[in-house]
Formats: C-alpha cells, structure tokens, sequence
C-alpha cells in the first residue's frame, strides 16, 4: 500500500513537472544548465544573451525573468532546494522593481499580485524542502505568466493602439 502511494505521488511529481517543461519549452527558452551565482543574477545584461542588447528594455527584463523561471525549473529537476528558494527569491525581487509595473489595469494589478503569492508560495516550499509544492507553485507560477502575457498582448497592447 505504501508502495503504490509512494508511485502515485511520483507520478503526480512527475505530471507537474512534465507540464511544466511542456510550458517552458513553448515560452522558448532552452532550459537554465548551470547553476548561477547570485551577482550573476543581480546583473541583467550577465544573464541575458549578447542579442538582448538590441531588445528594449523591458524585453530585456523580461528575459531576466524567464531566465530565474528557468533556474527554478532546473532546482525541482534535479532537487535543489537551495536554487528553487534563490530563483524564487529573484522572482520575488524583479516582482518589486519599478520595470515590473508596465501598467496600472485592475486585471493587470490582480495578475501581479497572483505572480507574487505564488513566488511566497514557493520560497516556502523551497525553505521547507517539498518538492510537491515546489513544482505546484512553479506549475502556477508558469500559468500565471501565460496569462498575464496573454492579457497584455490581447488587450492592453490592443488598447493603446490607435
């Protein structure tokens, strides 16, 4: 009995993270391999591709984020507590920087607010050492870039169009 609930909960580890890769891979990015330092991290123009620096830069911010979702991705994969906590940490802070508020919109606002209790969510589940709610959190964390992303580009972008 024990058995078969341990390979239930793999299982379901292993469908979280699977969708997981599933939506970084459509985000485009190839996956974080090395382990970074956290000057590294701190310095965007470090961490971003030498293509970035034609990008603007919020698009450059951007990548800085996708970069941090990516490390957490490569923390629950190989489970490193101590990087899933460090990536969440820098999602948490980029979440506070005055780049991050591209708009005052209700939705956009609610978006944000999702994005940081999902951040809390897996700082916790890093400090604590549970992967399941590491990969939940980072599952959530994904969607919730998605849609925001989806949001901005349909309607906001939309709107300021003339």
């Amino acid at each position: 009995m024990v058995r078969a609930s341990g390979y239930r909960r793999m299982g379901r580890v292993a469908s979280l993270l699977g969708m997981g890769v599933v939506v970084g891979l459509l985000a485009g990015g190839p996956l974080v391999t090395d382990q970074l330092s956290r000057a590294e991290d701190k310095a965007p123009a470090a961490s971003a591709p030498a293509a970035a620096s034609k990008k603007t830069p919020l698009s450059q911010f951007m990548q800085v984020k996708l970069s941090y979702a990516q490390s957490m991705l490569d923390g629950l994969v190989t489970e490193d507590f101590d990087k899933i906590l460090r990536s969440a940490e820098s999602l948490g802070e980029l979440s506070q920087s005055e780049q991050w508020r591209v708009s005052n919109d209700a939705v956009f606002r609610q978006y944000s607010s999702e994005f940081e209790r999902t951040v809390k969510q897996a700082m916790k589940a890093g400090k604590t050492r549970s992967l399941d709610s590491a990969a939940l959190a980072y599952v959530q964390l994904t969607m919730s870039c998605v849609e925001c992303h989806k949001f901005v580009r349909n309607e906001l972008v939309m709107q300021a169009k003339p």
